[in-house]
């Protein structure tokens, strides 16, 4: 879980974002696409060491719901709070 001590931005050179995914193709349970955890906006901003480039590594989910964004179609648009934890999900598509 989320410590109470000092946090940094998710990336140093950008306070204030929206993350927008938009797929080229068809995202079903076989074509990867976006997962979500629930609730996780709400957790703050995530802690990290002083020696990590702009980018943040891993991040725990903190027992935060997983849900993946399917279906979507081709120019579907996702829009994300910069807080929230979010990660690629595989494609095993042909």
């Amino acid at each position: 879980m989320f410590s109470a001590c000092a946090y940094t931005a998710y990336n140093r050179h950008m306070q204030n974002f929206v993350v927008m995914w938009v797929p080229l193709v068809r995202i079903d349970e076989h074509c990867g696409g976006v997962a979500v955890y629930e609730g996780s906006h709400l957790a703050g901003e995530q802690e990290r060491d002083a020696d990590q480039s702009d980018w943040l590594g891993g991040t725990s989910t903190g027992g935060f719901e997983r849900t993946v964004c399917a279906p979507m179609e081709p120019g579907d648009v996702l829009l994300l709070d910069p807080w929230i934890i979010h990660e690629s999900v595989g494609n095993d598509s042909d």
